[in-house]
């Protein structure tokens, strides 16, 4: 599993940083490759473990990304606000 990754986002305060999201995209990068090899050696049960793996990754990404949008969001309203 995922060095990365945060079994339940909504426990973690999540507060991705470039180096961490970098990491976890040469990572992503790195089973995709495996997962390729393993399906052409026919290890297809491998191959599906590792599949789970980044689709977790995927699924942590996005979470971060949406979280940043709310922040953003809340932000702006909040500004807007103000100036009302």
């Amino acid at each position: 599993m995922s060095a990365v990754f945060a079994p339940d986002p909504t426990i973690y305060s999540v507060n991705p940083n470039s180096v961490s999201v970098q990491r976890l995209l040469d990572e992503n990068d790195h089973i995709i490759q495996l997962v390729a090899e393993l399906s052409r050696k026919g290890n297809l049960e491998e191959a599906a473990q590792l599949q789970l793996v980044l689709q977790r990754n995927i699924v942590y990404l996005v979470s971060m990304v949406d979280q940043q949008k709310m922040e953003r969001s809340h932000s702006m309203q909040s500004v807007g606000t103000r100036t009302n």
